[in-house]
Formats: structure tokens, C-alpha cells, sequence
């Protein structure tokens, strides 16, 4: 009996949040078809004199910056080694689908 009234009141829940939701969302249509639209909005860069002064710019042009003449970019290149025996390699591809070649034609490591 324990479980009917349970369910029952679960069902009683579900039917006023659903009533709840619609009630909700019509008053939503109701008060958005009377108030007005709204104006878009400008997103345009404001003119560079209204955010810094005068001064400020002359200063920011004249100056010059040192710029280096070389740039070395380093990075480590991850390489996953592909799992040896099959019941291992195909879980391993789906999940690195741009390696699964590797599989196929495994890239020996280097020592």
C-alpha cells in the first residue's frame, strides 16, 4: 500500500509542476506581447578619443617598441604509442581516432 501511495503522490507532484510550468509560461507570452521591443543594441568601438586623452595616444604613437628579432617557439609533441594485441588497440583507436594508424602500422619507439 506503501508503494501505491508513494507513487500517487509522485504523480500528484508531476501533474501541479506540469500545471505550475504551463500556468508560468503563458503568463510569460502574456507579458512579453505587451511590453515593447527592445532597442538593439550598438555595438560599435567607441571613438579613441572618448576612452583615452590626447596626450595619452601622442605618447602611445610616439614611443617606440622594442621588437626581438628572433622568436623560438619549443613545444613537446605528444605522441600516443598505440597498445600491442587487438583486444587493447581498439578501444585505444576509438578513443585517439586521428592515431588509429598506429595501429596498423605501429611507429617504432625510440631508444
Amino acid at each position: 500500500m506503501k508503494r501505491f501511495d508513494r507513487g500517487l503522490h509522485t504523480l500528484a507532484f508531476a501533474v501541479v509542476l506540469g500545471w505550475a510550468a504551463l500556468g508560468a509560461s503563458a503568463d510569460d507570452a502574456h507579458d512579453a506581447a505587451q511590453r515593447p521591443a527592445a532597442a538593439p543594441l550598438d555595438l560599435h568601438a567607441p571613438p579613441i578619443n572618448h576612452v583615452m586623452p590626447r596626450s595619452q595616444i601622442e605618447q602611445q604613437v610616439s614611443s617606440e617598441v622594442e621588437v626581438p628579432a628572433d622568436v623560438t617557439v619549443e613545444r613537446s609533441h605528444y605522441t600516443p604509442q598505440a597498445p600491442v594485441g587487438f583486444l587493447r588497440a581498439v578501444p585505444w583507436a576509438l578513443r585517439h581516432p586521428l592515431s588509429a594508424w598506429r595501429i596498423l602500422m605501429p611507429v617504432p619507439a625510440e631508444q
